[in-house]
């Protein structure tokens, strides 16, 4: 480990700035799409109130960009070796959790930052960070802060209200030994959904003490917004099959979480509008209305009913414009029978609880 390599794994492909000694932080970003994002996340990087000798940077492309990779070489090159920053070519197609995993596998330090490539972190926060990671304890999750648009959509409000939830990959202090203990993210979340919240759960239940992993309010992130297109929604239904992972991965952690309550109940409603929904389509090819009217007077109920429990709703219909109307009006409808949809194919998917090794 000490030359930044796993056994197994082949050679990091391109390394800047090589430090003199063993950083005590390394802090692993996930670069995507936006790279002006990614350097106004550098550039508070290398203002942090904490000495650049201890500490280094590690920046992961699943892309392989030029344009990126000559960024990285500049930010590098400005920071000379205090922090080092480093650059690491992943494959996409791993997914984010084997991202993450390889980005602190080839790290170096003891303690490993994960921060998103929209964040933008406080100038304390690598010191409130590691201030909070005490002895005894493995990892502690930060305060997040999303900013909002002037007219800030469902999609938006949602994840601002998930920005507050536990340990998120968007900012959170890890220990190298929590990570080896428990083998790190588990990749069978390949989606950009509950990697981070399966790590909390798995690093309290290998630890057996719930004051292993804490909060520390006092490390702040600011993410951008993250507007998304009216159809969003619709895509994100394909998250619920990791939803599913995690649900049999902890089943006492998922019931007992705040914001991880997924009821029967819940399941129940959207089953059966997706059940009356096909009753409909079915009652109107034989021309038989009375059928047909009967099961929407059922279904318009329930599927509301499966919009106006989610918390980002809340209050929102006064605020909402008429594309959000359209948009809303769509997703009544298809929401319920693709949920259903994946979250079957979660429970075909993933039947084992026991994650793969890391490769």
């Amino acid at each position: 480990m000490a030359d930044g390599t796993v056994e197994g794994m082949p050679p990091p492909p391109r390394r800047f700035g090589e430090p003199r000694r063993l950083p005590a932080l390394s802090v692993v970003v996930i670069a995507e799409a936006d790279i002006a994002a990614l350097q106004r996340c550098l550039a508070a990087l290398l203002a942090q109130d904490f000495a650049g000798a201890q500490f280094e940077i590690v920046v992961v492309d699943p892309d392989d960009r030029a344009s990126l990779r000559q960024q990285v070489a500049l930010r590098a090159r400005q920071a000379a070796g205090a922090p080092a920053v480093q650059y690491l070519v992943v494959n996409r197609a791993d997914g984010l959790a084997a991202a993450r995993n390889r980005g602190w596998m080839y790290s170096r330090g003891a303690v490993i930052a994960f921060i998103d490539p929209d964040g933008v972190p406080a100038p304390d926060w690598l010191q409130r960070g590691m201030a909070a990671l005490v002895p005894g304890v493995v990892a502690v999750h930060g305060c997040v802060r999303m900013a909002l648009s002037d007219l800030p959509d469902d999609h938006e409000r949602e994840n601002a209200e998930l920005a507050q939830r536990g340990l998120l990959g968007c900012n959170c202090f890890v220990s190298r030994i929590g990570l080896v203990a428990v083998g790190g993210f588990d990749e069978r979340f390949s989606a950009d959904w509950r990697c981070d919240t399966d790590l909390h759960f798995t690093l309290i239940e290998h630890f057996r003490d719930g004051q292993r992993v804490r909060p520390a309010p006092l490390a702040e992130v600011l993410l951008g917004p993250r507007p998304e297109p009216w159809h969003a929604g619709l895509r994100q239904q394909q998250r619920l099959q990791f939803e599913v992972l995690l649900m049999r991965k902890h089943p006492r952690l998922y019931r007992e979480r705040a914001g991880c309550v997924c009821s029967h109940l819940q399941l129940g409603v959207q089953f059966a509008a997706s059940l009356l929904l096909l009753v409909t389509a079915g009652a109107l090819l034989v021309t038989s209305t009375a059928v047909a009217s009967a099961a929407l007077l059922l279904w318009l109920p329930l599927t509301a009913g499966v919009y106006l429990q989610h918390p980002a709703s809340a209050g929102s219909f006064g605020r909402k414009r008429w594309r959000e109307w359209v948009a809303f009006a769509l997703t009544l409808v298809a929401i319920p029978p693709l949920a259903v949809f994946w979250r079957s194919v979660g429970a075909l998917r993933f039947r084992v609880r026991r994650p793969p090794r890391l490769s």
